[in-house]
């Protein structure tokens, strides 16, 4: 607390006026930054010209969140703050499951997506991907961007699930010729 209140120019005492401990600070903080990732990529979902658009643009957005996070941040997250932990884990199954849900459906939809998609497992494996590339002890953050990370799954996952269709978006939208 006293980082805090010193990092914001306040006394400790003005800063315990506003909130009872760092526990509370820290849900605060996390609830502010998920409503707002939530409404990026409502808003990205809104003007993707298709899902694979969506995908990329949303990747785009989380590269910009992930290079303003330490990974370290979400281990701390879980390790010393179980409340915040807990609304995290939350937000990826209410709305990230469902983001990923909805995507995968609409690509199937048309054909751009395989249509043998099993997709609540892909629903969860894109999810664990998440996951993974925020684990230290496979990740760790001296050797491998979070951000560079995430991408590179995406893009193992996108190629992975998507159509000969669904190939030319992926290389239409990364600029790539068709032989690359």
């Amino acid at each position: 607390m006293d980082d805090i209140s010193r990092e914001m120019g306040i006394s400790k005492k003005t800063l315990y006026t506003s909130f009872k401990d760092k526990d509370e600070i820290v849900d605060q903080l996390l609830e502010y930054s998920l409503c707002e990732n939530v409404k990026n990529i409502d808003r990205i979902n809104e003007n993707a010209k298709d899902p694979i658009h969506e995908l990329i643009e949303s990747a785009k957005m989380m590269s910009s969140v992930f290079s303003r996070i330490n990974p370290v941040f979400f281990y701390d997250l879980k390790r010393f703050y179980p409340s915040g932990w807990e609304k995290y884990q939350v937000f990826k199954e209410k709305n990230i499951m469902k983001i990923i849900e909805n995507n995968l459906r609409r690509g199937v939809e048309m054909k751009i997506y395989r249509a043998d998609l099993n997709i609540p497992v892909m629903t969860k494996f894109r999810v664990s991907q998440f996951d993974l590339a925020l684990d230290p002890t496979i990740f760790p953050s001296d050797k491998f961007s979070l951000a560079e990370t995430n991408a590179l799954l995406l893009d193992h996952f996108m190629h992975g699930i998507t159509t000969i269709k669904g190939h030319r978006l992926i290389n239409k939208y990364k600029e790539l010729k068709e032989d690359e």
